[in-house]
């Protein structure tokens, strides 16, 4: 296994989407993107929303997320007006603004729980009227933030899905993230959230953080399995201090090395997958029976910027500084910096498109191969593949990574923990590319 490790441990994107946002061409401005939303929304006036709140009172110092430290809530004032503004605009510019349905709105950060309730009203109210009958909401929650006030506002929109921000539940290492949150905490915020309607729990934990042992992460675990969620993501942490100087307060020394933070993936991965749960494809464990497990045993798995979901429309809007939106044929991602983002709807209505890309019909036919193998952890016999794809996939059958099943290569128990560098065969922008620091590593 260590070979394995030695071999494949590369720096690769993680595919959210195809290409990957560095291998963007910058080839939309903001009438062709309105022309392309236009166009894949003209059959079925359905989309999906994410908002991004940049906002968070404390900082943890592992974050790698586009944030700002704030203590009062009224920092956001002109955030959640400029929010409005923007769909504002884009409601003006849709032909079938008239008929548009929202099938789901996803808040996510920073922290969503930074708000207060007029805020949460005040952003949420401009969407009522677009509102689907089979409507999804999805918010990221800091226990440490959320109040009945906010509950309240959650139940009223029928937010049914969470996602807990847990990390990690042994003081010492709270302790050298600068995130203190007791189980005590955690378990009265599942308690509020089940009373409130929500029907999904998920828990987000890393693995490598500083002063973490095999020991601590099983104790993680463990305890997070005796609150029951359904969804624990297990993310491995990419420490990055020379680009994200928040994390240049981390402890280096207590960090794991490359086979120590192996050695607590597999542990962790154990302990769920002996727990009733299942791998849904990178980083995902999903409880039978749970909305992603039934996903993907009826074949009906997707992934989207917000990763795996058994729900997406064709067109995904992405509100706030450096939010990415999407249809089947091009990314745009939003001005970045919060006040300029604040400034430009301000003045225009619109924020600035940062970066972007307009899909090829061979982007599109490969971003299809990588997020079917994302979802479905099978490449066909049928596939149309090139002479060094085979090549690759056949060493990868070598190696244990795949196996021939069905008319089909399927990703083995093993081949999972390399599912990145098996969709990278399809990446065509990696091709003769010796410099990939952007990227993080693959295992």
């Amino acid at each position: 296994m260590e070979k394995l490790y030695e071999k494949y441990d590369k720096a690769l994107p993680r595919y959210t989407s195809y290409p990957a946002l560095p291998h963007w061409n910058k080839a939309l401005n903001p009438f062709i993107w309105l022309e392309n939303v236009n166009e894949h929304l003209s059959g079925a006036p359905e989309l999906d929303i994410y908002i991004h709140i940049p906002y968070c009172k404390k900082l943890c110092w592992y974050c790698g997320c586009n944030r700002e430290i704030a203590k009062s809530e009224s920092k956001a004032d002109p955030y959640i007006t400029a929010l409005r503004a923007e769909w504002s605009f884009l409601l003006r510019n849709l032909g079938s603004a008239s008929k548009l349905k929202i099938k789901s709105i996803h808040l996510g950060g920073g922290t969503p729980t930074f708000l207060n309730r007029s805020q949460l009203e005040s952003m949420l109210e401009v969407f009522r009227p677009y509102i689907s009958n089979d409507f999804i909401g999805a918010v990221e929650i800091d226990p440490r933030t959320l109040t009945d006030e906010q509950l309240d506002v959650f139940k009223e929109y029928k937010f049914s899905r969470a996602s807990l921000g847990i990390q990690d539940f042994d003081p010492e290492v709270q302790k050298q993230i600068n995130r203190i949150q007791s189980y005590e905490l955690v378990v009265e915020t599942v308690s509020k959230l089940r009373a409130n309607g929500f029907k999904s729990i998920n828990f987000d934990l890393i693995y490598g953080l500083p002063a973490q042992s095999p020991e601590t992460v099983k104790a993680t675990i463990q305890k997070s399995l005796t609150l029951k969620p359904d969804l624990i993501s297990f993310y491995s942490y990419a420490h990055l201090p020379e680009r994200i100087k928040n994390q240049r307060l981390i402890n280096a020394d207590l960090l794991a090395s490359s086979s120590e933070k192996r050695a607590l993936y597999e542990g962790g991965r154990q302990e769920l997958l002996g727990d009733d749960f299942v791998e849904i494809g990178l980083d995902h464990f999903a409880k039978k029976g749970s909305y992603l497990e039934t996903a993907l045993r009826e074949n009906k798995l997707q992934r989207s910027f917000m990763g795996y979901t058994d729900q997406k429309s064709k067109v995904l809007i992405g509100l706030g500084a450096t939010s990415i939106s999407n249809t089947p044929s091009a990314y745009k991602q939003n001005e970045k910096n919060v006040k300029e983002y604040i400034n430009q709807i301000t003045l225009t209505g619109e924020a600035s498109i940062t970066t972007s890309h307009l899909l090829t019909p061979i982007d599109q036919e490969q971003n299809l191969k990588i997020q079917k193998l994302m979802c479905t952890q099978r490449i066909p016999l049928t596939e149309n593949l090139n002479p060094r794809t085979a090549l690759k996939l056949n060493q990868f059958v070598i190696d244990g990574l795949l196996e021939m099943k069905d008319d089909c290569y399927s990703v083995t128990e093993i081949g999972n923990i390399f599912l990145r560098n098996i969709c990278a065969i399809f990446d065509e922008y990696l091709e003769g590319q010796t410099e990939q620091k952007r990227f993080s590593q693959s295992v």
